[in-house]
């Protein structure tokens, strides 16, 4: 009995390396070929510029913070 529980959980264990190695070289694959992963960003690339732009003219954050997105997301952009 204890020798076919050790089997099962050294197979349960090579198995699940197994796993992470296919999606690592998955994930490298797919970095190779462009895909951005992770979540979206939440502001465009203008925005971002804007945003930075009315924090240096001393905006206040939660002014800025209206236009959909939190008051933390505004303050990263500032730092």
């Amino acid at each position: 009995m204890r020798v076919r529980m050790c089997q099962s959980s050294a197979m349960a264990e090579d198995e699940r390396l197994r796993i992470i190695k296919r999606t690592h070289e998955g994930r490298q694959i797919a970095r190779a070929k462009g895909v951005r992963m992770g979540r979206k960003p939440k502001l465009t690339p203008h925005q971002i510029k804007e945003a930075r732009q009315r924090l240096a003219k001393g905006e206040p954050t939660r002014d800025l913070a209206k236009s959909g997105v939190s008051v933390s997301t505004i303050s990263r952009l500032a730092a």
